[in-house]
């Protein structure tokens, strides 16, 4: 009965012993015990399993006891949060709001779609482009390949044939026409069924228990932790076709306003997994005992599964997320009969630069998309160009993890401290990995409980280092547990980024526009005619009439007989203005990140027994 008294209420996220005041390591220890005990509890299982004597019987149970324990450890785990930290995304929905209709959206996806011609591994390849990724569910199938001789070639889906096919890249492996013939298009065939209505509803912590209601669906914040939130969906009172499990899109708004990556979610509430287990235990003794046949296990395992299959109307959907959530938002994709249907044929023409660097004509005529896809990254249009050193002492995220050192290999440091930096467009020019500057030999320093330096010798390889933008350490090896860190941390910053605008009446020399392509001649362009520094990192931009920055297709570099390259940034859209991007000077400040550390997971796991 041990496991029993976990199972709580049908729709709690966490189990019964979840506290409103537990911490995210206190909930995480916790969730690692439960697992610990499912596995326990497997293993016991399959002992049993191997001394019966119906063995066809024990192998039914025991694939339902494998099917059960990666599901149950994978509910389990989704209220624990991210094991390195907020991972940020873009919002699935934002592209909605830059067209009129799903259906213009739609025609715009449809019509934007690049291929290009690449070598790889010695085959001749045909790369797909996606403009964005689609919002709503889809099928897209390529199914033929032109040619400029006027032949065509069917694309199988899968390999052996002459195109093998993997993940948007189709290579000719047995060339199936002339081989002089260069390919010129690939055609497929795409179908969507489009929602009438895509209703959005936002939570809050202080929305659990509460329900929001539109377009006569219900939906109710079950639960919300740090990390994830449960909902229930009702649509008893709906006109609407009814919901299908991706017409229900949970998404996360963390405090910074920015949308957090999903990392699981489940249709099922955590306590049918839980009581699952029992039901399982039970079976197993019944077998030992002799009581039971092939139907009757078949039989109470699907009548479990009905007794917690829900009403049609109802829906139960938990989400998990790689960051804090401070805002559940619950997209809703209502279809009528009347929906939509999409089935259209899609051209995608092929783009060769050897047709380029043999044709400059062909520069407009390649590649040419003159209806806009925006570039909606955060560090373009929502960034700062970087922060100063007291600003940063706040914005950096301090995040610490914890690893039990049975899982580890030799050469690994059980703890972490990850000092992450906040976006901004000056990540750029400076690589994360290049964000952070070492410490110097006094820039990493261990306190015990008392506040007392540990004092650590020369050789410190074996108990810490100072990797990329983190500090790893073996806190069993220290002479004392530490109980603080303290960290100098060289910052190299950008907070002066140049940026020089030009109109299409005012390029500079050596650049001109082609419908939408931007050419920069490098045999006539001077930085320093256009007020910026030669010799340093530079980024094109480009925006349209809406002042809004356009998405680059591809760019590439053509030789010339001068020897100077002439390149070519391809955009969705036609560019009105351009933008050219110097990161500056570059200043390099010392942060001091103090920072109290965990105690050891033993410590913690028996304060919690306590």
């Amino acid at each position: 009965m041990g496991l029993v008294c976990l199972v709580g209420a049908a729709y709690s996220l966490l189990a019964a012993a979840s506290d409103e005041n537990e911490s995210h390591r206190e909930r995480t220890l916790r969730i690692l015990k439960q697992q610990d005990r499912i596995i326990e509890r497997h293993d016991a299982r399959g002992s049993r399993l191997e001394e019966m004597q119906d063995q066809a019987l024990a192998g039914l149970l025991w694939n339902e006891s494998m099917e059960f324990i990666y599901e149950a450890l994978g509910a389990l785990a989704l209220p624990a949060g991210p094991s390195y930290g907020n991972e940020y995304t873009e919002p699935r929905f934002a592209r909605l709001n830059d067209y009129e209709s799903p259906e213009a959206l739609t025609d715009i996806y449809l019509k934007s779609h690049a291929v290009h011609f690449a070598v790889e591994h010695n085959h001749e390849c045909l790369v797909v482009q996606e403009p964005f990724d689609y919002p709503f569910a889809k099928r897209l199938d390529w199914w033929e390949v032109a040619f400029d001789n006027g032949e065509v070639a069917d694309l199988p889906d899968i390999s052996p044939g002459p195109f093998s096919s993997q993940q948007g890249r189709y290579c000719i492996v047995d060339y199936p026409v002339d081989h002089e013939a260069e390919p010129v298009a690939l055609k497929g065939e795409f179908f969507t069924q489009l929602p009438d209505n895509v209703v959005a509803l936002e939570f809050s912590a202080e929305d659990i228990g509460s329900t929001k209601s539109a377009s006569g669906i219900d939906v109710t914040l079950v639960d919300m932790s740090e990390y994830a939130y449960v909902i229930e969906v009702n649509e008893a009172q709906s006109d609407a076709l009814p919901l299908r499990d991706h017409d229900i899109v949970g998404e996360a708004i963390s405090a910074n306003g920015r949308y957090v990556s999903r990392n699981s979610n489940r249709s099922e509430p955590l306590a049918y997994y839980l009581e699952f287990e029992v039901l399982l235990d039970d079976l197993v003794d019944r077998l030992a005992a002799g009581e039971l046949d092939e139907e009757q296990i078949r039989q109470e395992i699907m009548a479990y599964r009905e007794e917690w299959a829900q009403e049609e109307h109802i829906h139960y959907k938990a989400f998990g997320f790689n960051g804090d959530v401070d805002t559940a938002r619950v997209t809703l994709l209502a279809r009528s009969e009347d929906a939509v249907e999409m089935r259209q044929e899609i051209n995608a023409s092929v783009f060769s630069r050897h047709a380029l660097i043999t044709d400059e004509d062909a520069v407009s005529s390649l590649l040419y998309f003159d209806r806009p896809v925006y570039d909606d990254r955060y560090i373009l249009d929502g960034a700062r160009s970087d922060y100063d050193s007291d600003e940063l002492q706040s914005l950096i995220e301090v995040r610490k993890e914890q690893r039990r050192r049975e899982y580890l290999q030799d050469h690994e440091y059980g703890d972490r401290v990850f000092f992450d930096y906040p976006a901004v467009a000056s990540d750029l020019f400076i690589d994360s990995l290049e964000r952070y500057q070492k410490p110097g030999k006094e820039g990493v320093r261990f306190f015990d409980a008392e506040g007392n330096r540990i004092a650590l010798p020369a050789d410190h390889e074996q108990l810490y280092r100072f990797m990329v933008s983190r500090v790893e350490y073996n806190p069993d090896t220290f002479p004392e547990y530490p109980a603080r860190l303290e960290v100098t941390l060289p910052v190299q910053t950008a907070p002066d980024i140049v940026k020089q605008r030009f109109s299409l009446e005012a390029l500079p020399e050596g650049i001109e526009i082609e419908g939408n392509a931007l050419i920069i001649d490098h045999a006539s362009f001077s930085f320093e005619a256009a007020g910026l520094e030669s010799g340093t990192t530079s980024y094109f931009f480009a925006k349209d009439e809406s002042e809004r920055y356009l998405q680059e297709v591809t760019n590439t570099s053509l030789p010339t007989e001068s020897g100077e390259a002439r390149e070519i940034y391809y955009f969705y859209g036609l560019p009105e203005s351009i933008e050219i991007w110097q990161q500056g000077e570059i200043e390099v400040i010392k942060l001091k990140m103090d920072t109290d550390l965990p105690a050891s997971i033993e410590e913690q796991e028996s304060a919690l027994e306590a």
